[in-house]
């Protein structure tokens, strides 16, 4: 099990007063804003064999933008739960199906689902499908033992609103610093096996 915790802040910088209005009648909401919000989140992550389930609530504290009573943008809290599985087809073809589900105050459960397809965990392909709002693909490949390369590709498949042609494109490289304690251990294990003679269950 791994637990975590973020402590930060958020700056907003919004000059409202730029803004032109459409009649002659004053708009007490368009002033000039520029501040330092802070945040705190928590999180956790527990593995069981080739399951995992986590759940994180990155933002703890539902705080105003602006101190302006005419000006209402909250920060809400927002809630994740996520749970996935490792199936072994081979000793080289893996499938990591997942799902998450994010609560947000005032909005619908958002769902997001995606399927992972691995070729000796070093070369990982999948798709993935956020409600009924958007699907991607992605694909990422190990090029050292600690360094990956990953893409990502992302579009709006909501048609309730046409016009909208919205696609992202991502490219990521991922660093692993430190191997988990559970490989340190196994190549300890090699280690005296390949300086001892005997067994090591002798």
């Amino acid at each position: 099990m791994f637990l975590g915790l973020k402590e930060g802040g958020t700056f907003y910088n919004a000059d409202l007063t730029a803004l032109e209005n459409s009649n002659n009648l004053s708009d007490p909401s368009k002033v000039a804003m520029s501040k330092l919000k802070p945040n705190v989140g928590i999180g956790a992550f527990l593995e069981i064999k080739n399951t995992w389930l986590s759940l994180s609530a990155p933002r703890l504290v539902e705080i105003s933008r602006a101190d302006d009573e005419d000006i209402y943008a909250k920060d809400r809290v927002h809630l994740y739960v996520a749970a996935g599985t490792s199936i072994v087809l081979n000793n080289e073809i893996y499938i990591k199906p997942s799902v998450l589900l994010r609560k947000v105050k005032g909005l619908a459960l958002a769902t997001v689902a995606s399927a992972i397809f691995s070729y000796q965990n070093r070369y990982d392909a999948g798709v993935q499908k956020r409600d009924n709002s958007s699907m991607g693909i992605f694909g990422i490949f190990s090029i050292t033992n600690t360094i990956s390369l990953g893409y990502a590709y992302e579009s709006f498949i909501d048609n309730s609103l046409p016009g909208i042609n919205a696609k992202t494109h991502e490219v990521f490289i991922r660093i692993q610093l430190a191997k988990a304690t559970g490989d340190l251990k196994a190549e300890s294990e090699l280690v005296k096996q390949a300086s001892n003679s005997k067994p090591v269950y002798e």
